[in-house]
């Protein structure tokens, strides 16, 4: 018997999410949330899961080619956009320029989706100063 209750999405309001974790004191109110717990416990069991397991191991899954290169992309941006260094009172300023990027790719690789990866675009993207190195890791 499948007791499991399903709940009833219909009146919930979405929100517009908003920085909340702004100082020290909020980042330590955060890790005794039950969030931060449920999070961290997905990460654990996730990094288990692969754990003994070489990357070829497994057959390759389409469904996921889409996140791998997304997650290469967050890595050549990292190489890309080192930290400043800099007095770290609320975090190195190098991040947003970072997190405007990785928005960029996203919204780029979204785009890309729509239109059938278009190569023609492709390569005008690729010709691109801005997102050279990002746009090679979607094509």
């Amino acid at each position: 018997m499948n007791t499991t209750m399903v709940k009833d999405w219909s009146h919930h309001k979405f929100i517009i999410p908003t920085k909340q974790i702004i100082t020290p004191e909020d980042v330590e109110i955060f890790k005794k949330t039950k969030i931060f717990f449920k999070f961290m416990t997905f990460i654990q069991e996730l990094q288990k899961s692969v754990e003994s397991k070489s990357k070829s191991s497994s057959a390759p899954n389409p469904k996921f080619d889409s996140l791998v290169l997304f997650l290469q992309t967050i890595d050549l941006l990292i190489n890309e956009i080192p930290p400043l260094q800099q007095q770290m009172r609320f975090g190195n300023r190098s991040f947003r320029t970072w997190h405007e990027r990785v928005q960029l790719v996203r919204k780029l690789s979204l785009f890309l989706h729509k239109s059938n990866k278009n190569s023609s675009l492709i390569k005008c993207l690729k010709s691109s100063f801005l997102l050279r190195n990002s746009v090679q890791a979607l094509s």
